[in-house]
């Protein structure tokens, strides 16, 4: 190879340990910071503290320009900066990347390179950047390439020795650095929110949420209310989420006398599971575990349908995962009343619930999913409920950007608003107070998005109760 042009990079099995073997080192250090938690938190059952998957990267477009011509070289070398799109087999490695690269022939007519790369991977709002060197264009050289995270993607490493990508725009790179190869990323795993248990399912993403519907249709006292693919809802805003579906049921026999206990416990109800394949391709079922429910609405721990509910969600994530799922009933919790804002209103449930439904409708932005009647559905299990109506409804453009923070988040999306009269009249608005939301599920960096949430929150609850 001639002129420090970059024309193919091999990938040699001693660079490749040796991939391996910084890709350890950097293990073993996440792993000592994560050993100084102080073990607060949800459940993830069935998993290590730490996740990793091998993956493949590969370019689907690319473009190299050459910043320092062969006029101005020093030491006989060239600054070429290359951007370009990528694809991969994991969700963390496809995005936007660009480098910048030193390219140079020694005397001994060997060409290297060395320089860095930042990848923005499109379902994360995280980076990852890192450095490159080796020699190219020998079989027996290659590039060693390692980055790490940084924002939403803090405590990922990945490693691998780039390879030429044969399926490249012809000559689109050949001048540049071309972020294919094949290689290991790691990052310590997720903390589980306060209330949530988290199961690592042993089937594709596909088969895990068959599965669960199928157990949820099966059961004759369960009713499926609304099925929510937010991966669909993020692509009709042209925006990227890996698969991520959540499935509401119910069982009023179980959830009525929760809510006649505590009518705030409306807002968690029914009950839901959500479904996903995170970052590195793991696929993951979630759900809260009742000590949320009993600490949110100050519902007594010994109330026998908590019980019931932590066996079942248990089975069902069990036949979903394909694995043994204890039954959870404390997984830590809010206190009484967290997150629950209040809105007293001067109208009826019936005028308060069609009021909102209509501004919402009146907001292109924002779809309903789903409205509930909570007291209908009691009475028709034969029991009494006072008026009790839960809204449901999104807007991806916001939604989206909080779930590719942390897709756990979902559990607590689309929005809901909980239209309650007590046992002396009054009439409440009850919504999940969007800080309290980024706050559990430890979505950073999106406060102008979590303000915007808010303020709307606020203004349709202001519209329909005065």
């Amino acid at each position: 190879m001639g002129g420090g042009r970059l024309r193919r990079l091999a990938r040699p099995a001693g660079l490749a340990a040796l991939v391996l073997i910084l890709i350890v080192a950097n293990f073993a250090r996440a792993s000592a910071d994560s050993s100084n938690e102080d073990g607060d938190g949800g459940d993830h059952q069935g998993s290590s503290s730490r996740q990793e998957a091998e993956f493949s990267v590969g370019v689907e477009g690319c473009e190299s320009e050459t910043v320092s011509p062969s006029s101005a070289r020093r030491w006989g070398s060239e600054q070429v900066q290359t951007t370009g799109s990528t694809t991969s087999d994991i969700a963390l490695m496809e995005g936007d990347y660009s480098s910048s690269a030193s390219i140079w022939t020694t005397r001994r007519g060997e060409s290297w390179i060395s320089g860095t790369w930042e990848l923005d991977p499109d379902a994360s709002t995280g980076t990852i950047s890192g450095y490159f060197w080796g020699r190219a264009g020998a079989d027996d050289a290659g590039v060693l390439v390692v980055g790490s995270g940084d924002g939403a993607l803090e405590g990922v490493d990945v490693g691998f020795v780039a390879q030429a990508d044969d399926d490249a725009e012809a000559g689109s790179c050949d001048d540049g650095f071309v972020l294919s190869g094949h290689g290991l990323a790691s990052r310590p795993r997720p903390d589980v929110p306060d209330g949530m248990v988290v199961v690592e399912s042993t089937k594709s993403f596909e088969t895990t949420l068959g599965d669960l519907t199928g157990a949820l249709d099966a059961n004759p006292n369960i009713g499926i209310v609304a099925t929510v693919n937010h991966q669909a809802g993020a692509a009709s805003r042209d925006l990227v989420l890996p698969p991520t579906t959540e499935v509401f049921f119910g069982n009023p026999a179980l959830g009525t006398p929760l809510m006649q206990a505590s009518q705030s416990t409306g807002i968690d109800l029914p009950q839901k599971m959500l479904v996903w394949t995170d970052l590195l391709g793991d696929v993951q079922v979630g759900y809260n575990a009742p000590s949320y429910l009993a600490g949110r609405h100050d519902l007594d721990s010994d109330t026998p349908q908590l019980s019931v509910v932590a066996g079942a969600l248990a089975n069902f994530a069990g036949v979903a995962t394909g694995t043994v799922v204890e039954p959870v009933f404390s997984a830590g919790g809010p206190s009484a009343g967290d997150g629950l804002v209040v809105v007293p209103s001067n109208h009826s449930v019936d005028d308060t619930a069609a009021a909102l439904v209509a501004a919402l409708d009146a907001a292109p932005p924002i779809n309903v999913v789903l409205t509930l009647d909570h007291d209908a559905n009691a009475a028709n299990a034969g029991l009494a409920l006072n008026p009790t109506r839960l809204i449901v409804f999104g807007n991806p453009s916001l939604g989206t950007p909080l779930m590719q923070t942390n897709r756990a988040v979902a559990l607590d999306l689309p929005q809901k608003m909980l239209v309650i009269e007590d046992d002396a009249g009054n009439v409440s608005v009850l919504y999940n107070d969007p800080a309290y939301v980024a706050d559990r599920h430890d979505v950073r960096g999106q406060d102008d998005i979590v303000n915007t949430i808010t303020g709307a929150l606020a203004n349709f609850s202001a519209g329909a109760t005065s």
